[in-house]
């Protein structure tokens, strides 16, 4: 007999329900045990589980994990979840059908069937902190998460002046931005690319950092193949020609991942983080720090973002070494730079202080700090999306609170600090 087919039309519909039914009241498990789901976890949009860090009770005990939801229950050996180390916290399995036998089960974390209920209430549910934030007004509001990003501020300034103290303040900083450069997805690789950029001798790092980081990334194409775009021909054999007359030794694949959005391809972040290296020279932080001395924050935020804000008249056109881009766009576009100065410019020009003697150090300290909170608001991600969810009234109330950088910074430092430590269990938390 054929399987009956699960009632949700997909798994990104299974998801949504989840993520909006109301979860108060007992559930059961397939087998039988009383369930109460006290956090139904925070979505995840990258690579693992579907919802991280949730809590729920499982007859006596208590867990706090990951939820992993599938149309069939079966969807979990053929996605072969069993030999993914990402699946290994995962507490509650949320499953449309259970098409397995009581041994294949036994195997999987506790399994709870889900059914559309159209009687079951949807839509965000509030954290209980929505209604304190909501009296405070906007502006009380906003200072709440300027103080907390301004704590987050001076937590990253703190791991850049350790880094300082290990290994310079110039070298620090080009560390940090290369690992900025790649994202989450190919930090990694980014890392390992600065680690064989500095094998190289000082004086050859300066005078041929192009072609040394092309030749070390190995994203330089075969010339001999047919898989190079007629414009981007003659920089590639510039850079090969060049590479070779430097290489001295072959090296083992730097392995990038690719599937994210073309204008995030290794290659065009790599390409920005060459004229990075144009734009701000051999002593970025010197520099950086002299101008916060002389000019106003404001002229100070439009200096860094004008730096980072690069385009490249080769670049800006592809997304690799074969493929053209729809229509041209800067290899280093505002989101991305606002990320890389909140992130790491700025901390890194503030811990840099300690280091570098000005005629008033307070003075710059506090030049810094100013032009700080005046970034621009960042994109927004998984954090503060869902923070913007459980937290406020509407769309109008979090835009007028979180208009800045700095207040999306401390969105990032209480969720942190608070939602995901009682795995968003409002009854548990000690905020507000």
């Amino acid at each position: 007999m054929a399987t009956k087919p699960p009632e949700f039309e997909s798994e990104l519909a299974m998801q949504e329900f989840w993520n909006n039914m109301d979860i108060s009241g007992c559930f059961y498990s397939e087998d039988n045990i009383p369930l109460t789901v006290r956090s139904r976890g925070c979505p995840n949009r990258e690579s693992g589980p579907d919802f991280k860090n949730a809590a729920v009770r499982l007859g006596d005990e208590k867990l706090k994990g990951d939820i992993e939801l599938h149309l069939r229950a079966s969807d979990w050996f053929a996605h072969q979840h069993q030999h993914d180390r990402a699946y290994s916290n995962v507490i509650l399995h949320v499953v449309g059908k259970n098409d397995l036998d009581q041994a294949q089960r036994e195997l999987l974390p506790p399994m709870l069937v889900l059914k559309p209920d159209k009687r079951r209430k949807t839509g965000i549910l509030k954290g209980k902190c929505s209604h304190e934030l909501y009296a405070m007004g906007p502006k009380k509001a906003r200072q709440l998460f300027l103080k907390a990003g301004a704590h987050r501020f001076r937590e990253k300034t703190e791991c850049f002046t350790r880094q300082i103290i290990i290994e310079g303040k110039e070298q620090s900083f080009w560390r940090f931005l290369f690992e900025a450069a790649g994202y989450k997805r190919n930090s990694p690789a980014f890392r390992l690319l600065f680690k064989r950029f500095l094998t190289y001798p000082k004086e050859l790092r300066k005078k041929h950092f192009e072609d040394i980081l092309w030749g070390e990334s190995g994203l330089l194409p075969d010339l001999a193949g047919n898989n190079i775009h007629p414009e981007m021909k003659n920089f590639a054999v510039e850079r090969w020609n060049n590479w070779g007359r430097i290489c001295s030794h072959a090296s083992t694949p730097i392995i990038w991942k690719s599937g994210g959005r073309p204008a995030n391809s290794p290659e065009r972040r790599l390409a920005a983080l060459v004229n990075w290296m144009r734009q701000f020279g051999n002593a970025p932080l010197k520099e950086l720090g002299k101008y916060a001395e002389i000019f106003s924050p404001d002229e100070l935020v439009k200096h860094v973002i004008g730096k980072l804000e690069v385009s490249d008249p080769l670049w800006d056109k592809f997304v690799n070494f074969n493929t053209a881009k729809n229509s041209p766009a800067k290899i280093s576009g505002r989101s991305f730079v606002l990320e890389v100065a909140v992130n790491v410019v700025f901390p890194a020009v503030y811990a840099m202080t300690r280091f570098e003697i000005f005629d008033d150090p307070e003075f710059v300290i506090g030049q810094i700090e100013k032009a700080w909170q005046l970034l621009p608001a960042t994109q927004e991600n998984a954090i503060t999306g869902r923070a913007g969810e459980l937290w406020f009234k509407d769309a109008k109330q979090k835009h007028k609170v979180l208009n800045s950088a700095a207040a999306r910074q401390g969105v990032l430092h209480v969720y942190r600090e608070y939602c995901e430590k009682c795995q968003s269990d409002c009854n548990s938390c000690k905020w507000l």
